[in-house]
């Protein structure tokens, strides 16, 4: 006779610790969505305004929002409104944190109209990379504007943009530097 018992004994500790594993990967912190798809969707809240409102597209005008990567990167998000108002929220690893808001921004609004038109922004692709996937550990940054006529959006995922966006970006951050803020409470 054959003596099972001890294998019989390994057969149930394998398939237990089997069963466990495959419960413990199944586990997500939000119903239907995995860590890898939180992580993606990280930057979904900051599509909000600064207020932590959401804002009707068609009182922007411009926007500019830097998400989060895995290292130290900038995120904030700045809006032009239509009216020549703009808000900023600074969230991470940037030189203002918080929510600030300037009165009057029109001298901004022409610039960034006018460098906008000279890149012809609205002829861009919508995502940079066009055709390929874009590790996901890097910030992207997201452009919209608005004039009377169209609006268009474009997400840079940090990769496969063309040198006059990079331009536009920078450009527009530097504008975000001048603008006279006051600290909204």
């Amino acid at each position: 006779m054959i003596n099972l018992s001890g294998t019989t004994s390994n057969l149930y500790q394998f398939l237990l610790m089997f069963i466990l594993i495959g419960i413990a990967s199944c586990h997500s912190t939000e119903k239907g969505q995995s860590t890898s798809d939180k992580q993606k969707n990280k930057g979904s809240d900051q599509s909000q305004a600064p207020d932590n409102r959401k804002e009707k597209n068609s009182n922007i005008f411009f926007s500019l929002e830097k998400t989060p990567c895995y290292g130290k990167c900038p995120v904030y998000k700045f809006v032009i409104y239509q009216d020549g108002t703009a808000k900023y929220k600074g969230k991470q690893f940037v030189e203002k944190a918080g929510a600030f808001r300037s009165e009057n921004v029109q001298e901004e609004k022409k610039a960034i109209a006018d460098f906008a038109k000279t890149i012809n922004y609205f002829e861009l692709a919508g995502k940079y990379p066009e055709n390929k996937t874009a590790p996901s550990d890097f910030s992207q940054t997201i452009t919209y504007l608005s004039t009377k006529k169209k609006s268009h959006k474009v997400v840079n995922k940090g990769m496969g943009a063309p040198e006059k966006l990079k331009k536009f970006e920078s450009y527009t951050d530097s504008i975000l530097k001048q603008v006279d803020w006051q600290e909204v409470e």
